[in-house]
């Protein structure tokens, strides 16, 4: 934390709830790493991942614990990002 700003989350690999993060065992590298970010405006930023055909792990959704909007993609590379928004 920063002040109230949370800005860095680890999870152990046996956590349940974060699917998408992977098993220690298998590759790519980006196995095991979610980028997260948060912005401004969360349906530009959704249409944009749309637009250039990102893979969708997890539509949009109301993630329960922040209260946050969220989508799931994976990125060329392998890596998991987040977009999060009001």
């Amino acid at each position: 934390m920063s002040g109230k700003e949370l800005i860095l989350q680890l999870h152990a690999w046996d956590v349940h709830e974060h699917a998408h993060i992977g098993d220690p065992k298998v590759k790519p590298y980006g196995n095991g790493v979610v980028l997260w970010f948060s912005v401004g405006d969360f349906d530009a930023a959704v249409e944009r991942a749309r637009r250039l055909k990102a893979k969708v792990l997890e539509e949009p959704h109301v993630n329960p614990n922040s209260g946050h909007r969220e989508i799931w993609l994976r990125d060329l590379d392998g890596y998991v990002v987040v977009i999060e928004g009001d």
